[in-house]
C-alpha cells in the first residue's frame, strides 16, 4: 500500500474519531490498551497534555462497533507501511 493511500485510511479513521467527540491519541491509545494480549503500553509523553490524554483513554469504553470498524481497516491494510 502506497503512503497515500495510508494517509488517506488515517484522515477517514481521524473523522471517525472526531465524529465520535474523542482525539485521535485518546482512541488509538484505548484501543491498544483493551486488547487482551497487551498486558502493558509505553507511551511517549513529553507534555503534561499529552499524559493527560493517555490517562483519560484508560476510562473510555470502546463499542464493538467502533472496534470493528478499526478491525475492517486493519483487515485492508494489515501493513500500512512496507
Amino acid at each position: 500500500m502506497s503512503a497515500h493511500h495510508f494517509l488517506l485510511h488515517l484522515k477517514l479513521l481521524s473523522l471517525t474519531v472526531a465524529f465520535r467527540s474523542l482525539c485521535l491519541s485518546m482512541f488509538l491509545s484505548a484501543f491498544v490498551l483493551r486488547h487482551p494480549l497487551v498486558a502493558s503500553a509505553v507511551f511517549g509523553a513529553t507534555k503534561i497534555s499529552q499524559l493527560t490524554e493517555v490517562l483519560q483513554a484508560t476510562r473510555i469504553h470502546l463499542s464493538e462497533e467502533i472496534v470493528s470498524e478499526i478491525n475492517e481497516v486493519h483487515a485492508r491494510y494489515p501493513n500500512p507501511c512496507p
